[in-house]
């Protein structure tokens, strides 16, 4: 997925990476990919150490960590109160009200399919999406936080199946195939699955 992210970084100022609670590994990737990115946008002239960079980009992301859907092992039957209370997490994040937001691992898997589910209802009762997502557009305060969400207009979703599914689509992609705007698959074997929609577009993670 952080392979996808470099290009999408240099345009949009402010990114926010959704983790698993307990998923500390995800969490360090995403810090030591935001390092990196701070690395090769640094000024070649300037010797620029740790502490400098992680100055640089302080404020340009966010690692949030919401509840787990389902963990390992978990009884179908208690799955869907968890199940809710990841969306309504992922609902928080949405709408700008992060319930753990760390720069750091947190301290405490369907959570791709959780977030999409959490921006269809906020779409559905008005709510487009910050309108500072992208750059080189200034966003003035608003002092109705509503008022600015639903003028805004920014938020799409796109799926990009996994590079592992060759043949068949993956059981989130299968959920989520009607309600995303696109959906990328990367082997041709894919393409036009879900009546047409499956776009194949070659290996993004090569």
């Amino acid at each position: 997925m952080l392979r996808c992210v470099p290009v999408l970084s240099l345009k949009f100022t402010h990114r926010t990476y959704v983790v698993s609670s307990g998923d500390g590994f995800s969490a360090l990737k995403a810090r030591e990919f935001e390092m990196e990115i701070a690395a090769r946008q640094a000024d070649p002239a300037k010797t620029q150490g740790a502490g400098e960079i992680l100055h640089a980009i302080r404020g340009s992301y966010d690692i949030v960590a919401v509840r787990r859907a389902r963990r390992v092992h978990q009884s179908l039957s208690s799955t869907p109160w968890t199940a809710s209370l990841c969306v309504w997490d992922c609902i928080r994040v949405i709408m700008g009200r992060n319930p753990r937001r760390t720069g750091l691992p947190p301290h405490r898997s369907w959570t791709g399919v959780c977030v999409v589910l959490a921006s269809l209802i906020v779409l559905f009762f008005g709510f487009s999406g910050p309108a500072s997502s992208t750059s080189g557009e200034k966003v003035e305060e608003e002092p109705d936080r509503l008022s600015r969400w639903q003028q805004s207009g920014q938020m799409r979703t796109i799926f990009i199946e996994s590079w592992a599914r060759v043949k068949t689509l993956s059981l989130s992609g299968k959920i989520l195939l009607p309600f995303v705007d696109r959906f990328l698959v990367q082997w041709p074997a894919l393409e036009g699955k879900g009546g047409g929609k499956a776009e194949f577009v070659g290996a993004l993670v090569a």
